[in-house]
């Protein structure tokens, strides 16, 4: 269609009063120039010929001077002037589809001027009658005009007009689904830095999504697909504070009907030979209720996608078992060629194929290495280490010999075979030098063995009473170990040095950031601002951290500074929580997000937000 077709026409119409005629002569004179800008553009003959027809009707329809420069000196006049020959949004918007570009500027002002002269009844029926694309149309212009306009009246207007054509859109429109949410997320492109994403479109968008996405089914089954990569950035970033009911609750349910539909095609095909060929009618997938497929891919789409900007917590985990293996290797090269004690074939040649090691195989393995009797010619004490010769009584394992021997294999990832195929004897020296350590107690049989060989305690959200304390055998068996033994136990910058934490008291304070104490919170925002001029990002719990002052603290969630988007100031610093994380991903482990805390450095306060889901339209 030529430009300003409808807009020309639609002037047409309207009996503009001699007080107006300044009105009308400046809309004919700007669509004037917008078909001079236009036809300049094009470059087919047939619509440079509609063009310049438009433009010679103009011209002789009117008196004035079509080519001079033209501007709105007074916009909220002017407005105000053209508003009142309208008093339907339907026939409004209609002229204003292809309105000249200075009219398009003046569009939301002149939608909220007509809407001022209905009733909230009337208004809304209004608003019910317009297509689509006029819908989306006095979306984007009215977030153009939030942008520009300085004035809060005008803000607000904005505000709640888009609020309520995103309204309509979402429940009058469902034919027009896949539209509306492509339209959606091109809004963050758009305007990526609009503060009014966020507080109009972001804030409520998964709502949004799934209601559009109900009212589509319902009518059309076939609506339903999978997110794409743009909806799905929007969605980890907008959604992650949701997830945390969603996530059992809807994989749950979709896995059990993904089994149910398994079996059911598994039987179909049992009971038929028949094979589909091209002609064949595709079999009917089975419409989920509610929307609870697309739920599933909402919640997919947080745990599949990708890493957080910043750095994640423990994210040397992988590393770990390379980095236990290679201390293993310089703890064996350590020792003298000749080990500490020559242990000869402790069980018979043939060897066990599986590497999954049982309870029985390992007493069984471990009675044979505590039973035997070790030759003392055969040992020169001379080339070792050791400050005394030992030997092992001849009696049954331990149940702490027992944990202590499958968390040796576990640490350093050996298998049983690894220790009897040793030719040099040096594991099996190291293995017998820890179980002599143990067998030097009173009464092994109930004897207890360091903490660095417990399972990590299971995490509470609830303040944890530690009752552990440090027993005298615990500190004989640490205090016997060798500055290079501690280091490959305890690795820097891998694990927390669990021998000093052991002996030394954890500091009484203990900052929660949901509820910082007011004294705290001063020293909490300088030690805040200090790590990030050292680029320190992340925080771990029950690490011990100092204040300005020299006062030492723990944090009691894990803490994590993330980058806000563009357009916003400053940092979010946010809670993970101490929960059971939510699932594996492809970064890993994904646990819930607590809250947000916001820092405001001028009147020195923390504020914590809890993530929650908002109500719609709140």
């Amino acid at each position: 269609m030529v430009g300003c077709k409808k807009f020309l026409e639609g002037i047409k119409t309207i009996n503009f009063s001699e007080e107006s005629v300044v009105v009308r002569n400046t809309l004919i004179a700007l669509a004037y120039q917008e078909l001079k800008k236009e036809q300049n553009k094009k470059e087919q003959k047939e619509t440079n010929d509609a063009i310049v027809r438009q433009m010679t009707a103009l011209r002789t329809e009117t008196d004035i001077d079509l080519d001079a420069p033209i501007s709105i000196a007074e916009p909220a006049n002017f407005v105000r002037t053209f508003a009142k020959h309208f008093s339907n949004l339907g026939q409004l918007a209609d002229i204003l589809s292809d309105a000249p570009a200075a009219i398009k500027q003046l569009q939301t002002q002149l939608y909220i001027e007509v809407m001022a002269q209905l009733g909230d009844e009337e208004q809304e029926a209004q608003l019910k009658t317009l297509s689509f694309a006029n819908i989306i149309d006095l979306i984007e212009q009215a977030i153009l005009a939030y942008e520009v306009t300085p004035t809060a009246p005008l803000h607000h207007q904005c505000l709640e007009l888009i609020r309520r054509a995103c309204e309509i859109a979402n429940t009058s429109h469902p034919d027009h689904y896949n539209e509306y949410l492509d339209f959606l997320f091109s809004l963050t492109s758009k305007f990526p830095t609009s503060s009014i994403i966020d507080k109009i479109i972001s804030k409520d968008i998964e709502e949004i999504l799934i209601d559009v996405h109900k009212q589509a089914t319902k009518k059309n089954p076939q609506a339903q697909r999978k997110l794409t990569t743009a909806e799905q950035d929007v969605l980890f970033a907008e959604m992650l504070k949701d997830v945390e009911q969603e996530i059992p609750n809807s994989m749950q349910e979709y896995e059990a009907g993904k089994k149910q539909q398994t079996q059911t095609a598994s039987h179909s095909h049992t009971g038929s030979s028949s094979v589909q060929t091209e002609d064949s009618p595709a079999p009917v997938q089975p419409n989920v209720a509610d929307g609870e497929e697309f739920e599933y891919q909402v919640v997919r789409a947080l745990v599949d996608l990708k890493p957080l900007k910043e750095p994640t917590l423990f994210e040397d985990d992988h590393i770990i078992r390379e980095e236990m293996k290679r201390h293993s290797d310089e703890l064996l090269s350590s020792f003298s060629e000749k080990s500490d004690h020559e242990v000869e074939s402790v069980v018979s040649t043939e060897k066990t194929s599986s590497s999954n090691q049982t309870t029985s195989e390992l007493d069984e393995w471990l009675n044979s290495l505590v039973d035997e009797t070790v030759e003392p010619e055969v040992t020169d004490f001379d080339n070792t280490d050791l400050d005394d010769p030992f030997t092992i009584e001849e009696r049954q394992a331990s149940d702490t010999e027992f944990e202590v021997l499958r968390e040796f294999l576990a640490v350093f990832d050996l298998q049983i075979e690894d220790l009897v195929n040793d030719e040099t004897g040096k594991l099996l020296g190291y293995l017998q030098e820890i179980l002599s350590l143990l067998s030097k107690q009173e009464d092994s049989e109930v004897a207890t063995y360091p903490s660095w060989m417990l399972d990590e305690l299971e995490e509470f959200d609830e303040p944890q009473i530690l009752d552990h304390v440090v027993s005298i055998d615990e500190l004989d068996v640490l205090n016997s170990l060798t500055d290079e033994e501690r280091e490959i136990l305890f690795p820097q910058g891998q694990f927390d040095d669990l021998f000093d934490k052991l002996l030394l008291d954890k500091p009484d304070l203990e900052i929660n950031l949901k509820n910082v104490d007011q004294e705290n919170v001063k020293k909490l925002l300088q030690f805040f601002d200090s790590q990030e001029n050292l680029g320190i990002r992340v925080w771990k719990k029950d690490q011990v951290y100092t204040f300005d002052d020299g006062t030492k603290f723990t944090f009691k969630n894990d803490v994590f500074q993330r980058d806000r988007k563009d357009g916003h100031e400053g940092v979010r610093y946010e809670a993970i929580s101490n929960k059971a994380p939510l699932g594996e991903g492809a970064f890993g482990q994904v646990k819930r997000i607590k809250g947000t805390i916001t820092l405001d450095l001028e009147q020195e306060v923390i504020k914590f937000k809890k993530q929650k889901k908002m109500a719609k339209g709140a």
